[in-house]
């Protein structure tokens, strides 16, 4: 038997004529038994005590024990009870748990089974219609003396003078009958005779409450006087009941039925149904259905079904009304085909590219303006929803218009989109750069843009940041001689073209950087001596610091002279062996992952054995196997632990290689082949590369 914790209990009693009963106490209950307390004068004084059990299968209650100080009582009709119950459920932990749920219920009390017998001083009771079972020698009765020959005794007797209140026909009369008590009956209303002014109602939305006319026998009887009226269901189609609850000289209830027919809807409003984009699949849009300007309900004033709402052309959806209404109404909706949305032009110095959201259609038709005869003309049909145009002149707008078609659609040939427009300028070309270095001086120049106004040069000195040196204004002068510089520095430099347009700067991108250093001089000029060891700098956080040193072993020296022996050609500049190095590596080796299970394969292995011997690796073991064959060769080489990305915004962990080449730094990465090969440096100044962050700085160029 589940436990039922009761929170509030309310006791509403019918009869007006007696002393009532207070209607509201707090109970206690344990299990399925209620207790309960009355304080009839609100002194805080309890006058009355009651146990009743209540069975949930039917929702009623039966007194099994009651004591009062009254002299009358009322036992009610009902009860109203709130309680709460153990809901058990699978918690997050995975084992079962339980809450408390509240409810409040309606018990309709239909029996008396015990009484205190110590009760003679209650004179009278009501007892109510719904009272099926009194048990014997219980109300009425109370234990008292009686003097005998011997002595006296303590017996169940019945309450002098006492007096029943009931319904006639009920157990309450039977119960006083046979126990010789004297019964008042209140006349049962469930033997009355109702009649209904109105037996049948059309749906109004609103409660409906036909007239009453409620005799007993050839009496008509009073509203609110000998009975009162109510009405449940009285609102919606279907059977509406008419509730008589006696009153004054009546007890009891009777009932009787009405019916509410559907309103008919036939001339309810369907919204217009927007167009619909054809997908290739159903279309079922929802509907908006008023009928003197009230809105109906999906699902329980209607329900819709749809034909024709697959492809391209005109569909139907048919309203069907239920519950409250009744009818049909048809309306009907396009399908059309998409528009072309979401236009995206990028373009260089020679080409455009247009891409846009894609759409259900056969192809696509693509329209570019034509100077020559001031119109559109069909340009491409496509079937993906990008197209690159080539070929075009730099630094001019060209004009075009996109339409999604589709063929063959019943009662027409084609259907096509509205023509959506895009547009878009071509770069300015970029310049080509070319260096030379003299004594203090490096020597500057690009090729001619005949479109250009004029040309821009920046310049980076020791990896530094770009910053503008020189406006060049005009298209006659294409060099410049940079006099002043320091030999011992580097210089790097990039220009771009610009042209002017209704008062704005348009430019073209920038040139490939340029170093004013030579490498493979730089190289040839070094002084090599070969070690065994290189350390890793961390320059993620803003400052620099050394995270661990690195210590070929033997093994490790054994692998790198064997592949020197296999890939060094006699013969070979130092560029060449340190380039042959940084390629077979980029080509060789796979991107080890978890997945792939290269890396378990690796794992704790040296960066030369990972690279050279297992070929796997990921970018530490790829970079740091680039180092330790420099170190080997004899270079300054170290590993750099920083970022890749876009300070501050975009950016992952990554390691590359560094190497310090008569007091100028470059870069050497070799990328990871098959993940991102398609990028890595050879001997490449930092102000000629592009996404690299050190010391939570951008460096390079953008």
């Amino acid at each position: 038997m589940k436990k039922i914790v009761a929170l509030l209990l309310m006791v509403v009693f019918a009869v007006s004529c007696l002393p009532v009963v207070p209607a509201a106490a707090w109970d206690y209950d344990y299990y399925y038994d209620k207790y309960y307390y009355y304080d009839s004068n609100k002194d805080g004084e309890t006058d009355t005590y009651i146990e009743y059990e209540l069975d949930f299968s039917d929702y009623t209650a039966e007194i099994t024990y009651f004591s009062t100080e009254l002299s009358h009582l009322i036992v009610p009709e009902w009860i109203k009870v709130t309680y709460s119950y153990e809901k058990e459920y699978w918690n997050e932990w995975g084992y079962w748990d339980y809450d408390y749920v509240s409810k409040t219920s309606i018990f309709t009390v239909t029996g008396i089974t015990g009484i205190d017998d110590e009760m003679e001083s209650m004179k009278s009771i009501y007892i109510p219609y719904t009272v099926e079972y009194i048990a014997p020698e219980t109300v009425g009765y109370a234990y008292t003396y009686i003097e005998t020959e011997e002595d006296f005794d303590y017996v169940l007797a019945p309450v002098s003078d006492f007096k029943m209140y009931c319904v006639e026909d009920t157990a309450g009369e039977a119960y006083a009958r046979e126990n010789g008590f004297s019964c008042s009956l209140f006349k049962n209303i469930a033997s009355a005779e109702i009649t209904l002014e109105q037996d049948s109602f059309v749906y109004s939305a609103s409660a409906l409450c036909p007239g009453v006319t409620v005799k007993a026998g050839e009496e008509t009887l009073t509203e609110n006087i000998d009975y009162v009226v109510s009405y449940k269901n009285n609102i919606n189609s279907g059977t509406a009941t008419v509730i008589i609850t006696g009153k004054g000289r009546y007890r009891g209830k009777n009932m009787t039925e009405f019916y509410i027919t559907p309103l008919s809807a036939s001339g309810a409003t369907v919204s217009p149904i927007p167009e619909q984009v054809y997908t290739g699949g159903e279309k079922k849009p929802s509907v908006t259905v008023t009928l003197s300007d009230i809105r109906l309900k999906a699902g329980r004033d209607y329900t819709v079904s749809y034909s024709n709402n697959k492809n391209i052309g005109t569909a139907k959806a048919v309203i069907t009304f239920c519950g409250n209404y009744t009818g049909k109404v048809t309306a009907y909706f396009k399908i059309n085909i998409g528009k072309i949305t979401g236009i995206q032009c990028s373009s260089s110095s020679s080409a455009v590219k247009i891409a846009w959201n894609a759409v259900k259609c056969d192809e696509y038709y693509l329209y570019k303006y034509n100077d020559s005869s001031k119109k559109y003309e069909l340009y491409q049909k496509l079937k993906t929803n990008t197209f690159t145009d080539t070929g075009l002149s730099q630094f001019k707008k060209y004009y075009y218009k996109i339409k999604a078609v589709k063929h063959n659609v019943s009662g027409v040939s084609d259907v096509s989109s509205p023509a959506a427009s895009a547009s878009c300028y071509t770069w300015l070309s970029t310049p080509s750069l070319k260096l030379a270095t003299k004594n203090k001086m490096v020597d500057v120049s690009w090729t001619k843009n005949t479109k250009a106004a004029g040309y821009q040069i920046f310049r980076s000195v020791n990896m530094g940041e770009y910053k503008l040196y020189k406006t060049i204004k005009g298209n006659a002068n294409i060099q410049y001689s940079d006099k002043g510089v320091n030999n011992s520095d580097v210089y790097t430099y990039m220009v771009r073209a610009y042209t002017t347009l209704n008062g704005k700067n348009y430019y073209s991108k920038l040139s490939t950087p340029k170093c004013s250093k030579d490498v493979t001089a730089q190289l040839n000029a070094a002084t090599l001596k070969s070690h065994r060891s290189f350390k890793i700098y961390d320059k993620q956080s803003k400052t620099t610091k050394v995270e661990s040193t690195v210590t070929l072993s033997d093994s490790d020296i054994a692998t790198l002279k064997n592949f020197a022996a296999k890939y060094f050609k006699k013969g070979m500049s130092r560029e060449d062996r340190l380039r042959v190095t940084l390629e077979w590596i980029n080509g060789n080796v796979t991107y080890a992952t978890t997945s792939n299970g290269l890396w378990n394969k690796i794992c704790g292995k040296s960066f030369v054995d990972a690279i050279f011997n297992y070929k796997a690796g990921q970018c530490a073991q790829y970079n740091g196997a680039m180092a330790s064959m420099m170190c080997y060769l004899g270079y300054d080489a170290y590993l750099i632990k920083g970022w890749r990305g876009s300070w501050p915004n975009y950016y992952w962990q990554h390691y590359w290689c560094e190497v310090n080449i008569g007091g100028l730094i470059y870069m050497m990465e070799t990328g990871n082949a098959g993940r991102s090969g398609g990028w890595s440096y050879f001997l490449t100044p930092y102000a000629e590369t592009s996404g690299y962050i050190i010391n939570q700085k951008n460096v390079g160029y953008y």
